[in-house]
């Protein structure tokens, strides 16, 4: 297949050929590609949110930045969201397909030389671990810890729905905190956005 020339006479509004061999608009809408439905979310809570020493919790992520589509869930209770029941701090795409989806937990003792270990993971509908990373500091405890997760989710758009869990190991079996907005400027987070295939 041989290269075309660009004809540079017009580049106010171009237009570009397309797989199909037709031109379309220069904007991915235009072209007819969306990464719809995206949002992003932080624990905006004053004080952050406290968890409980070796359980594994739902991050709280109640405070949305943006919510291209209206899929994500940032209340402690299920909801439905485009006709769809959506669990609590959920992201629920009405739209199949595929998904970048992240997280960050910043994890903070008021003791110094007190967190063992943080765990974050992502859990699906059914309760169970998509995807999980930690930090392991057993042989030298720290009082502040952050960790962040990533991964690509193929979702099916009417019952598949990605949530963040986090855990902490401590030294002397206290509770820490996840980290909110006020005091670390959304250092607890979570997010997606569907990827153009």
């Amino acid at each position: 297949m041989a290269l075309s020339k660009i004809d540079g006479t017009n580049l106010i509004a171009p237009t570009l050929p397309v797989a199909s061999g037709g031109t379309g608009s220069t904007t991915l809408a235009g072209a007819g590609l969306s990464n719809t439905p995206a949002f992003e979310a932080y624990l905006g809570t004053d004080g952050g949110q406290t968890i409980s020493e070796n359980t594994i919790v739902t991050a709280q992520m109640n405070t949305e930045v943006f919510d291209v589509g209206g899929c994500y869930n940032n209340t402690g209770s299920a909801v439905t969201l485009n006709g769809i029941s959506v669990p609590a701090y959920s992201f629920l795409p009405n739209v199949a397909g595929k998904y970048s989806v992240h997280a960050g937990i910043l994890l903070d003792d008021a003791t110094n030389s007190n967190i063992d270990s943080i765990d974050i993971f992502f859990y699906n509908e059914s309760g169970s671990i998509i995807s999980q990373t930690n930090n392991r500091f057993d042989s030298n405890p720290i009082r502040t810890a952050s960790l962040q997760i990533y991964s690509t989710l193929v979702m099916n758009g009417t019952s598949n729905s990605v949530q963040v869990r986090a855990r902490a190991n401590m030294a002397d079996d206290t509770n820490p905190l996840l980290e909110a907005y006020q005091q670390w400027r959304r250092a607890t987070y979570f997010g997606a956005y569907k990827i153009i295939t």
